[in-house]
């Protein structure tokens, strides 16, 4: 690792900065308007193209620029952030259950959460030092019921929602939603 400029890196942060800009938009339309879907396919594109750009590019064998040391020091970067942030969670009483890539729930009151956000936070910091880029955790949202509905969907139902309601789910993770099949299809898993 160095702080020497990178073409790389450089172009790296457009496409996350872009996506951040998407995300932000997509904050404040309705769900439901096509400006939202539309956004929401940008927003698809960009996560895919930061993935395989970021360590896919580097761990694919077919790849011209293959290298197994960068994907895994990626990987084992990232691996021990989640692995520092579980130690946390069960140093503060705390239960996590999920933490997976870039999402970590845990089990708490609702007037502790900003705290235990910060605390997390605190960790992931002092494991980054001086790293030019320090990753955040931020509090998506309060959840009375959460779930895992399957290996890889997840399904949050916040206070005001109902869990005989799937229009007030907040789903993550890779959902049916993302791909692009028809609706028959992807009320399946509902």
């Amino acid at each position: 690792y160095n702080n020497s400029k990178s073409i790389f890196i450089e172009t790296l942060k457009k496409i996350m900065d872009e996506r951040m800009r998407v995300k932000e938009k997509l904050k404040t339309l309705d769900k439901s308007s096509t400006e939202y879907r539309r956004l929401k396919f940008i927003d698809f594109a960009l996560k895919t193209q930061a993935a395989a750009f970021s360590h896919g590019i580097f761990g694919w064998s077919n790849s011209r620029m293959k290298d197994y040391e960068v994907a895994d020091s990626i990987t084992a970067v990232v691996r021990e952030i989640i692995n520092r942030v579980k130690e946390k969670c069960d140093e503060l009483k705390t239960p996590w259950i999920y933490s997976h890539t870039d999402s970590t729930y845990v089990v708490c009151e609702k007037d502790k959460v900003d705290d235990i956000l910060t605390q997390l936070n605190k960790v992931i910091a002092e494991y980054s030092g001086n790293s030019n880029i320090t990753p955040v955790l931020e509090k998506k949202g309060y959840y009375r019921i959460a779930y895992i509905h399957s290996p890889a969907r997840n399904v949050l139902v916040p206070e005001d929602g109902s869990v005989d309601n799937p229009e007030t789910w907040n789903v993550t993770g890779m959902n049916f939603y993302r791909s692009e099949v028809p609706d028959a299809l992807a009320d399946i898993e509902i």
